[in-house]
């Protein structure tokens, strides 16, 4: 059996991050991180970029997070080169990735906060459906900022 740590659901200054992705990487790498799922909004500029691969031991895979009209039913997109802006539902681009055999997570389902009026809740609204991959189940942005 294999173990593989990493992190799933990282934003950069490619959006709303702070932090460039060799720096993202080389910290990744300092701490032994097997992997990190970059998930830039509504972007795969990073990955024409060239900054997807092998940073030392840590691989830097790069999707994009993905929401719906209202901003809601946020979800990571993975092994899909196209990206499909928020103009549509959730369940259609959720059916759409699993139509292009991409990976697709649910990000932060559960999100309930309000201290900070700068970043309201994101949570998932749209259980009507099964084509997703996986579900995020912790999000430290959502914790750092609960209530």
């Amino acid at each position: 059996m294999f173990e593989y740590v990493g992190v799933v659901h990282v934003h950069s200054i490619y959006s709303d991050g702070t932090g460039t992705i060799p720096e993202i990487a080389k910290a990744a790498s300092e701490l032994g991180l097997d992997f990190v799922m970059m998930t830039d909004h509504n972007t795969l500029k990073p990955k024409h970029d060239g900054f997807e691969g092998w940073y030392n031991d840590t691989m830097i895979i790069i999707g994009y997070e993905l929401n719906d009209p209202n901003d809601k039913n946020h979800y990571l997109v993975f092994r899909v080169d196209e990206v499909f802006y928020p103009n549509s539902s959730a369940k259609e681009y959720v059916q759409k990735v699993k139509a292009l055999n991409g990976i697709g997570i649910i990000a932060h389902p559960d999100e309930r906060r309000n201290n900070f009026e700068e970043y309201p809740p994101y949570p998932w609204k749209e259980w009507d459906l099964d084509e997703f991959t996986g579900i995020e189940i912790w999000n430290h942005m959502s914790e750092w900022v609960r209530d």
